[in-house]
């Protein structure tokens, strides 16, 4: 993650803020984006505020929930996403014993569910203990996710990112990275495309050795957006990334967030740095690099238009968005956060709630877990358990 500084201060508060042994593996080839002028915006935003607290129920009172244990095989099953159409879950298999060495005794594996069939598909396995996977993303048609050497159990930070074509079975690699920088790609897919920033050395301040990618999977030409640059947010056919302009006098890197429409080439930037943000079309959810409260921009070409300030609450480093509702890792009981209605909603729980839980939107499904076993269960337990299974909760938004 790129460390940045906070820019906006306002007169009165601070604001604005892998695969299948049938697989197939590719590389790809690079061109460079052609540059345009890029406009900023810097007027004052008005900010609205939260409008108070509610339960599902009331929200939602028809709402279908469908709940099923995580548990398969030795594994436990952690989701971290859905795909647009809601007919997927995404995440990895992670086991429930361990050993003292690595942590676990069998490899980590990526997982798709049917929804609709209730099914799981198994589609990458790590080839030892050594290595782990992350930065889960997927549309309807791919799924992208990067393979990595786990720090202690190896000295080696080289990565590949991979995507996924959930129809076909085709695993495509989309870079093999030995720069050794000691970040990750953390990829987003968008209608077909992926977005990644890739290394080509050792970290700096000024991000020199950065760069934002994208890739049209179905052609795998690639092309550079930007460089001395930043994590990226991708929802076609915007992307946005942290652009770092120079590093101050206390050498904390400087800049702006920055934002192209890959078909238009209409650039625009904003001027506040920060920790995490997520596009849904033009709609903007970000935490400043101070840290919370998280901010909600309706429409990024018209950044001071109704602004909301999202609970304090929100974990900045792990919340999601589908254009309407936000979840997040929150500190008690699961809950989503209605822009619309500027309402906080606490999800219903069958079960106990899981200790710093965090909710999922991902188009017309909210997603949490729920805790099954007893407090007795967990500690009878012991070090031999490492990850007990739980149970996934879907609540399918109704009119959606």
């Amino acid at each position: 993650m790129v460390k940045k500084i906070h820019l906006i201060i306002l007169a009165i508060i601070v604001l604005i803020s892998i695969g299948c042994s049938s697989q197939t593996l590719t590389s790809a080839s690079t061109s460079t984006k052609q540059q345009v002028t890029k406009t900023s915006a810097t007027s004052t935003p008005v900010i609205l505020a939260e409008q108070g607290t509610t339960d599902a129920k009331t929200v939602w009172e028809n709402a279908v929930i469908q709940r099923f244990s995580t548990l398969y095989n030795n594994y436990s099953a952690v989701y971290y996403g859905a795909t647009p159409d809601g007919r997927y879950l995404f995440g990895k298999l992670l086991p429930i014993y361990y050993q003292p060495t690595s942590g676990r005794d069998l490899p980590e594996e990526i997982v798709l569910y049917s929804v609709g069939i209730g099914s799981e598909r198994i589609i990458a396995v790590s080839p030892d203990l050594n290595h782990s996977y992350g930065g889960l993303s997927a549309d309807n048609q791919w799924l992208t996710f990067y393979l990595r050497n786990l720090p202690g159990l190896s000295n080696s930070l080289n990565w590949t990112l991979y995507a996924y074509n959930i129809t076909s079975g085709l695993t495509i690699i989309v870079e093999h990275n030995t720069a050794g920088s000691g970040m990750y790609p953390n990829a987003q897919i968008s209608n077909g495309k992926i977005a990644w920033t890739t290394y080509n050395g050792p970290a700096t301040l000024d991000q020199s050795e950065a760069s934002v990618q994208v890739m049209d999977l179905a052609t795998q030409r690639r092309q550079i957006i930007a460089t001395h640059a930043g994590d990226v947010t991708f929802s076609w056919p915007w992307i946005g990334w942290g652009q770092v302009t120079g590093v101050d006098n206390n050498g904390n890197p400087t800049g702006n967030e920055s934002f192209e429409n890959l078909l238009t080439n209409e650039k625009l930037s904003l001027p506040f740095q920060a920790s995490e943000m997520i596009l849904s079309g033009t709609s903007l959810v970000y935490v400043p690099i101070s840290g919370p409260p998280a901010f909600y921009i309706p429409d990024i070409r018209n950044p001071t238009t109704a602004v909301q300030v999202i609970p304090s609450e929100m974990n900045q480093n792990t919340f999601s968005f589908n254009g309407r509702y936000i979840g997040w890792s929150g500190n008690d009981l699961p809950k989503v956060y209605d822009i619309q209605q500027r309402l906080l909603i606490m999800l219903p729980l069958k079960y106990n709630a899981v200790p710093s839980e965090f909710s999922i939107v991902a188009n017309n499904l909210i997603l949490w877990n729920e805790d099954p076993n007893s407090a007795q269960q967990e500690a009878s337990a012991g070090v031999k358990q490492l990850n007990l299974p739980l149970i996934e909760s879907i609540l399918y938004l109704p009119n959606s």
